[in-house]
């Protein structure tokens, strides 16, 4: 069977858009290495004096200085001694856990530049996965799943039908279960299409109730559930729901097995190895899409594939992961943090995920209820990303703070009756780090403890891990050893984390440094992710005012129009303003 012309221009479009994107990213990556050292770390873009805490032959233990780097977990990082990649002999290290002063790192070459105590240059590397992607479109285009289902689904010549008995049958294991009416549709939706399915997770609204309960259905149905994501910890988090819900099914993680298992649940270098490989049983395994194209999954295949954060999944991405399975699930939610470029380096962020390829086609289903945002905290991301719908349960909506809040400043910042509160501290100076925000943020936190709020209920977060490291030491300072019960991180590694108060550290007020970050800074589905953290009380803390920015550059109103809306939405105490 030849491929029709719309299903090979779709081909074609994703053949190209891959050799670009590899094409891309390797000139940025050089372009980067052939700045002057110096500038490359004042952009975030290197990192000085990192010291070999210790080594194994597969990895090792990085002591960091303090830094503005922008490396994340999962970027490929290039070590050299001096800081010429292209001249010097270097060492290849995935990020794979961020501990602060404390990298951990998988060793992927050049294991014995890395000796103990030895001080090198990091570097943001480029792994050319461009080949990996082609196979899996050449997969699709030459198979008969591939031309009949992935193709035609993926182009919209092709819809899902759906089978009414089975879609009865997860409408009474949802009420059973006390769903929700919209988790109920979903679960309903996707338990009865033939082909695929899309479940909206708005912010605190069951998303991974919902998955983890398809999971079990199709799994003690005798299914092979596969599921993926674009992240590790993605998988590992659906993978712990899954087996909260049923620790008896058979549930592994396929990948690297020196990887820390999750909730106990085991980690296997290849299918092959888990013990009921060979079972006839329905069971659930947990892995990256390149794992079903190679050796670690092959020969595998999946009845039913869950793709959780699909948002963030670029097609060919989807792809090689749909060609493994026989039918398709795709959580996510177009308003929360968008595609990440998979070549591991400098993670590029993209337009174009499969979410957003397969939204608003009558075969999804949004979750309207949050059970996380209180009814003030709920009300300007409904507003402003879902068109109203988002609604809080009557539990969540009655939700306040519980804290003795003391008198002075910190009281009107902690006052439970005002869920939404902005501190104007104004900075003009500062890029990535702010300490007059870093001391507010600790006497807030510090105010918070002495009220009665619990650690485990507090998170801070800010745009960059240079204030974060900032922060903790404010905290370190005010604390002593209980700060290190506060969590204080990046947008990114907060994403499907709530407490009860969260406080945001806006960080920059120098108005050329956010007009060269306007769309990093200003991103709105990054603020979506930051401000919906919280269950009880959000307090922002930094500049209000971008009034003159955007005057000057009125092509960047647009992109800040979300925080506008946040900050005039929350409840003003000013700490200048407030009576002695």
């Amino acid at each position: 069977m030849t491929p029709s012309a719309e299903k090979t221009d779709l081909l074609h479009t994703l053949h190209r858009q891959i050799v670009q994107e590899a094409e891309s990213a390797r000139h940025q990556v050089r372009k980067m290495w052939s700045a002057p050292l110096r500038e490359r770390a004042a952009q975030g873009k290197s990192l000085e004096g990192a010291r070999v805490h210790s080594a194994s032959q597969e990895w090792v233990h990085l002591d960091l200085p303090d830094h503005d780097a922008l490396f994340r977990e999962g970027d490929l990082l290039i070590w050299t001694e001096s800081g010429n990649p292209d001249l010097e002999s270097r060492a290849e290290l995935v990020l794979a856990e961020d501990r602060g002063d404390l990298w951990v790192c998988m060793i992927r070459s050049g294991r014995h530049l890395l000796s103990v105590g030895s001080v090198g240059v990091l570097d943001f590397g480029f792994l050319d996965v461009s080949r990996q992607l082609e196979d899996a479109l050449r997969k699709a285009g030459d198979s008969v799943k591939g031309r009949e289902r992935i193709l035609p689904l993926l182009e919209g010549t092709l819809r899902p039908s759906f089978d009414s008995g089975l879609h009865a049958d997860a409408v009474r294991i949802g009420e059973a279960e006390g769903l929700n009416e919209s988790q109920i549709e979903g679960l309903a939706l996707a338990w009865s299409t033939d082909l695929a399915a899309l479940i909206q997770g708005p912010p605190g609204t069951g998303k991974t109730a919902v998955l983890s309960l398809l999971a079990q259905m199709a799994a003690r149905k005798g299914h092979r559930v596969l599921v993926t994501g674009l992240t590790h910890r993605a998988i590992d988090n659906a993978l712990a729901a899954i087996r909260r819900r049923d620790p008896d099914l058979d549930i592994a993680r396929i990948g690297s097995p020196t990887r820390t298992s999750k909730a106990g649940i085991p980690c296997w270098d290849s299918f092959v190895e888990c013990p009921w490989s060979e079972s006839d049983r329905g069971f659930v395994v947990g892995a990256t899409p390149f794992c079903v194209q190679n050796h670690r999954l092959a020969g595998v295949e999946f009845d039913l594939a869950l793709f959780d954060e699909s948002s963030q999944i670029t097609l060919p991405l989807a792809i090689m992961a749909m060609n493994g399975a026989r039918r398709w699930v795709f959580f996510g939610d177009q308003h929360q943090l968008p595609p990440v470029l998979p070549t591991l380096a400098a993670c590029e962020r993209l337009e174009g995920s499969v979410f957003g390829a397969l939204q608003d086609r009558d075969f999804d289903q949004m979750l309207e209820t949050t059970y996380r945002l209180n009814d003030v905290l709920c009300r300007w991301p409904s507003r402003e990303f879902y068109g109203g719908r988002l609604a809080p349960s009557p539990e969540a909506g009655a939700r306040r703070l519980t804290v003795a809040a003391p008198k002075g400043p910190m009281g009107g910042i902690l006052d439970p009756s005002r869920p939404l509160v902005h501190v104007p501290v104004l900075d003009p100076s500062a890029t990535t780090s702010s300490r007059p925000e870093a001391e507010w943020v600790g006497g807030i936190v510090q105010a918070a403890l002495e009220g009665g709020v619990a650690p485990v209920e507090i998170a801070v977060i800010s745009p960059f891990r240079r204030q974060n490291r900032r922060i903790r030491k404010v905290l370190r300072e005010r604390l002593g050893s209980a700060a290190e019960r506060i969590v204080v991180d990046t947008v990114e590694r907060m994403q499907g984390q709530e407490r009860d108060l969260v406080v945001l550290s806006l960080t920059s007020g120098s108005e050329p440094f956010v007009e060269r970050m306007a769309e990093f800074y200003f991103l709105p589905q990054r603020l979506n992710v930051a401000a919906t953290r919280a269950r009880s009380k959000l307090v922002l803390v930094g500049r209000a005012d971008w009034t003159d920015l955007f005057e000057r550059r009125p092509d960047l109103q647009e992109q800040g129009n979300s925080l506008r809306a946040l900050l005039e939405e929350a409840s003003i105490v000013d700490p200048l303003a407030w009576p002695n």
